[in-house]
């Protein structure tokens, strides 16, 4: 390999290499500087053992092109990068290691949120509900690295979030938004690390709202359908202009399930030779199967929803058009408050339910059953483990019998009491 002493004059005398090939020039004056000739142009390097020990790796470290770089401050970088090698430092490593941290650090919300829904066994509906929370509150901060994002900014999104909806709808979002933030964030804390096993991002800008208690303060929602309202309710149920949300509002009545366990049930899911309803796991909030029985006002539902069928969808409560599942029962719920004066909403249901359950003195074990309400390993959860369908059948019957009877519904006479034309 050729000597020559390395100087601006000496490099332009240098013929490139043909294509593929390169040729090494070493400077005669600083041992392990040097020059790379290709047939892309003249790079500056330095070569030597890291610590300068014998057999210690020898590292050929980058210095620059000599197209952007003087051959005397080419030198002198030279020579800092070869005291570092002399020192034990492996300044490749260290590059690729600042890359690696410049990557991880410069990782925007949208890819966090994408690899943060990766990562998670969510449930359809669950990633369907933080979409549309990101993408209606902090779209305008999808393409930010997350270490752009500041307390500042938290503080001020969140007043923003908080003003922008109306009857308390944005104070909630806001809170909703995030928290769904904060959850990222701290995905991205315990998942990316430096080469020192330390977080890319020390600190979660959302801690803020904590630290300066500024979180939105919600009441909480108790309300229920209490048994002296039930017959104006159901009556106002009966006038709704859709037989599947008025099928849809009884069945959620009768069986105190949650509105998108319900929302998302299969005919497959019916028994009616053993009278029983399966839930699968994939729509439990549990995320376990559990068994229910139909009572005389379920299989009625059940019998005129088949009425309805629409071949090729296999719900119960099938979406607009006959496409998928119900979604959204809105429309619904205001009608029925409207003509009835009652303030409802659907999840009230599944709380009228258990709090009427309640009131014929059932069993608290059965009633968790019924309702799928998870419960502690103590003296309780023994019980409930040891309940089966037959056991709480005569229960929800009992409820069903209860209901029907506040409500003034007969069984088999839905169809009659539905507004003509319908």
């Amino acid at each position: 390999m050729p000597s020559i002493r390395i100087t601006n004059t000496s490099m332009s005398k240098i013929k490139l290499p043909p294509n593929g090939k390169r040729e090494f020039y070493w400077d005669e004056e600083l041992k392990g500087f040097g020059v790379k000739a290709s047939s892309i142009g003249l790079t500056y390097i330095v070569q030597k053992r890291v610590g300068g020990g014998r057999g210690s790796k020898i590292v050929r470290h980058v210095i620059g092109s000599a197209r952007e770089q003087d051959a005397s401050v080419a030198r002198d970088e030279a020579r800092k990068a070869l005291s570092q090698l002399r020192g034990g430092t492996n300044l490749n490593e260290e590059k690729r290691k600042e890359a690696k941290e410049q990557e991880l650090k410069g990782i925007t919300l949208s890819q966090a949120f994408a690899e943060f829904k990766a990562s998670k066994d969510l449930r359809p509906r669950t990633v369907q509900t933080y979409d549309e929370n990101i993408k209606r509150t902090l779209n305008d901060w999808l393409d930010l690295p997350l270490t752009a994002i500041t307390p500042e900014m938290v503080l001020k999104k969140h007043k923003e979030i908080s003003t922008a909806g109306r009857n308390g709808r944005g104070i909630a979002s806001a809170n909703q938004s995030m928290r769904l933030l904060r959850v990222i964030f701290n995905y991205v804390m315990a998942t990316r690390t430096d080469g020192n096993g330390q977080p890319t991002i020390e600190k979660n800008p959302v801690g803020i709202l904590n630290q300066l208690e500024r979180w939105n303060a919600l009441e909480e929602r108790d309300t229920i359908v209490h048994a002296d309202d039930l017959k104006a309710w159901y009556q106002a149920v009966m006038q709704v202009d859709s037989d599947k949300l008025q099928d849809f509002f009884l069945f959620l009545m009768f069986t105190g399930l949650r509105r998108n366990e319900a929302m998302q049930l299969r005919w497959e899911n019916f028994d009616t030779k053993t009278e029983t309803l399966t839930i699968p796991k994939e729509i439990s909030k549990s995320k376990r199967t559990r068994k229910i029985p139909l009572t005389d006002a379920l299989l009625d539902i059940y019998r005129k929803r088949r009425q309805k069928i629409v071949l090729g969808n296999p719900y119960v409560f099938q979406g607009r058009h006959g496409k998928g599942h119900l979604t959204e029962p809105k429309s619904g719920v205001l009608t029925v408050r409207e003509k009835s004066g009652i303030n409802w909403s659907s999840h009230d249901l599944r709380r009228s339910y258990v709090t009427l359950a309640n009131k014929l003195d059932i069993s608290a074990y059965k009633v968790k059953f019924l309702v799928g309400h998870s419960v502690s390993g103590d003296v309780t959860g023994k019980h409930y483990s040891k309940l089966t369908v037959d056991d709480v059948r005569d229960a929800a019957q009992e409820i069903a019998n209860f209901l029907k009877e506040k409500m003034g519904m007969k069984i088999g006479s839905l169809e009659g009491e539905r507004r003509v034309g319908q």
